[in-house]
């Protein structure tokens, strides 16, 4: 009886190679499985951490309630500082400074803020795992920006209006 052979050794390692090399390609030269262990060892460590997700969940209503606040004053057209730790240079034109696009800002930036409460000092996290976790959420954060966005960012829409 014969059997069925659709890949020889030589080919199976060359399509691994290369399946690995497009993989590197699109994960930016970071291992999945090494995001995937270090998120683990994050979520498995805050999973055992009550005190530190009591903390978290505190610092997220906080955040929200000084957020809803900052919307009202801003939309009342008042001065007021955001509750924002710092802003990022994309949104420091004078046009993020007028209402719904300062709070779009602002928003932003305080989840960027609670990300990395939420990513960073959890008890038992390998510090290299803490490092490719927070760098993640930041980058998927960044992605998220108001800045990228036609219909949130007020420079874009002036463009395009012009």
């Amino acid at each position: 009886m014969t059997h069925l052979e659709l890949l020889d050794q030589s080919s199976a390692d060359h399509m691994d190679q290369a399946f690995r090399a497009a993989l590197s390609r699109a994960s930016k030269g970071m291992s999945p499985i090494d995001l995937g262990l270090a998120y683990l060892d994050w979520i498995s460590h805050l999973s055992i951490s009550p005190g530190k997700r009591i903390l978290l969940t505190q610092s997220f209503f906080n955040k929200l309630s000084q957020l809803g606040v900052y919307s009202i004053v801003s939309l009342l057209d008042r001065e007021t500082k955001g509750p924002a730790s710092k802003m990022e240079r994309r949104v420091g034109g004078k046009a993020w400074q007028k209402w719904p696009f300062n709070v779009f800002a602002q928003a932003h930036q305080v989840s960027k803020d609670w990300w990395n409460e939420a990513t960073l000092n959890v008890d038992g996290v390998r510090p290299d795992h803490e490092v490719q976790v927070q760098a993640v959420a930041t980058q998927i954060l960044d992605m998220m920006s108001p800045a990228n966005c036609l219909l949130t960012n007020p420079e874009v829409l002036k463009a395009t209006r012009e």
